[in-house]
């Protein structure tokens, strides 16, 4: 993803090494890592991961996309949702 942002600008999140690790493909994040770059370019986790499943960047594929995990999600039958439920005492974040 080509943003105009320096590597630079991950320095507080990591290293210019593992930036350029990265952005050959040599080596895979974790979505905790992810989460942490993504936040540097101002964007949130969901948007990139998004992207990285769309067949394309146009606005009809990532609508499938949203879709298909607003269906999956709605299966879930998450009716009776608890704080207590998130892993490592996250909690849900509006946005």
């Amino acid at each position: 993803m080509a943003v105009g942002i320096s590597q630079e600008a991950f320095d507080t999140v990591s290293s210019r090494t593992y930036v350029s690790i990265l952005e050959r493909g040599v080596n895979v994040p974790t979505l905790t890592k992810i989460d942490a770059l993504v936040r540097v370019l101002g964007l949130h986790p969901l948007t990139v991961l998004t992207l990285a499943y769309a067949n394309s960047p146009s606005t009809n594929d990532v609508s499938k996309v949203l879709e298909l995990v607003a269906d999956e999600v709605a299966s879930l039958h998450l009716d009776k949702f608890s704080e207590a439920s998130l892993p490592r005492g996250r909690t849900r974040t509006k946005t």
